[in-house]
This record gives structure tokens, C-alpha cells and sequence, in this order.
């Protein structure tokens, strides 16, 4: 009689998703609790719990488009209740990351976060500038929060048969890109039809060997 065992990586991997599902049905509780409220504290602590339950929430491969565009619609919502929320209040929950070598490696930063939020006026609301402001500020919860928007948008563009954004984007650039089938091993330049065999790149300690090879001489 056999008996399966699942492997310590496995089982860890296991545990992390369970733990990220337990986390993401708990901020969700928690919004539900704080958005109903009138309390512009509590209105606080419903963006916080918000971004939370986005960051946590697993875009697996066999959502429905129903369950995409709702959750899309929840990402919505949160932006919306943000642009309502003084700039201060926002740096507050989400503090900028404390990193300082954007210049450097020609990103965002704290220098550039400080930068842009001293044009800003920090006691008013951003309104229709959310997207502005999170696009060009530098704090972990905000990246990802926007990176999740940006997968959903291109889900939703495949429910409806369009081209994702990077394949738009490279399309009015002129840019190649190329799809590749594994099982027929080859390649295809989307833009040109142009297509391709994958020569699969040998390390330097091995080559082919010819069947002529395999016999004695």
C-alpha cells in the first residue's frame, strides 16, 4: 500500500497561500466594518483595510469575467474613497518607502516622493489626481495595489478579446513581440508572421552527436 507524501516546499507553499487567504477574508471583514461608518477615522481605516484585501487577493487562472470586473470595480471603489482623503491622512497610512538610490538606478524613490509631494498642497484632496499621485508615490502597499489594477485591466482585455496593455503599448511603438509554442518548439513575431525554429542552446560541456557518430568506425 502506498501512502503520498507532500514535500516540505510544497507543504510551505501550502500554508503561505492558506495564511495569504485567511489574512485577505480578514481585511475584508474588517473594511465591511469601517466603510459602512460615517467616521472619517473609520473612513481611514477602510482604504488601509482596502488596499490590504486588493494586495492579498489572489488573481487565480480560472476567475470568470463576472468575478474580474467586480473585483476591478472594488479597486475602483477604494481609489474613489482615497481621492476623498486628505494627501496627509494618505501619507499616514501608506508612508513612502525610505530608499534613497533612485537616482541611481532611475526610478522612484524617497527623494522623488518628497520631490513631487512638495508641489503638492498636503492638507487638500487629491479628487481626480488619485492616479497621479499613486503612479508617483513610492510606498510597497501603493505599488502593488497599482500593479493589481493593471492585471486585472488586462484580464478584462482578454475576456473581450482585445490586445493586453504591454501588447498595445508595443503595437503603436512598433515593437516585436513574439509568441512561442513550447510543444512545437518554435517562435512567432506577432507583428511580421514571421515564424521561427527555437534552437534550444547547449552548455559549453556538451554537444550533438550525429548518428553516423554512434557507430564504430
Amino acid at each position: 500500500m502506498f501512502e503520498i507524501v507532500i514535500g516540505g516546499k510544497t507543504q510551505n507553499e501550502l500554508k503561505r497561500k492558506q495564511k495569504k487567504e485567511f489574512k485577505n477574508k480578514l481585511y475584508f471583514k474588517a473594511f465591511a466594518r469601517k466603510v459602512v461608518s460615517k467616521n472619517y477615522n473609520d473612513l481611514l481605516s477602510a482604504v488601509f483595510y482596502g488596499v490590504k484585501y486588493i494586495n492579498t487577493f489572489e488573481l487565480s487562472k480560472d476567475m470568470t469575467y463576472l468575478q474580474t470586473r467586480n473585483f476591478f470595480e472594488f479597486i475602483i471603489m477604494i481609489k474613489n474613497i482615497m481621492s476623498y482623503i486628505t494627501i496627509s491622512d494618505l501619507i499616514n497610512l501608506f508612508p513612502p518607502i525610505k530608499t534613497y538610490d533612485g537616482k541611481k538606478y532611475e526610478c522612484k524613490d524617497y527623494f522623488s516622493t518628497m520631490e513631487y509631494l512638495n508641489r503638492l498642497d498636503l492638507n487638500g484632496i487629491l479628487g481626480e489626481e488619485i492616479d497621479e499621485f499613486l503612479n508617483n508615490y513610492y510606498n510597497n502597499d501603493i505599488i502593488n495595489m497599482q500593479v493589481k489594477s493593471f492585471l486585472v485591466v488586462d484580464r478584462l482585455r482578454y475576456f473581450r478579446g482585445e490586445p493586453g496593455m504591454l501588447e498595445t503599448f508595443a503595437e503603436m511603438f512598433d515593437v516585436d513581440t513574439y509568441s512561442i509554442n513550447f510543444e512545437d518548439n518554435y517562435i512567432v513575431n506577432n507583428r511580421t508572421m514571421e515564424v521561427s525554429k527555437i534552437h534550444p542552446v547547449l552548455p559549453r560541456y556538451l554537444r550533438i552527436v550525429k548518428k553516423e557518430d554512434c557507430y564504430e568506425k
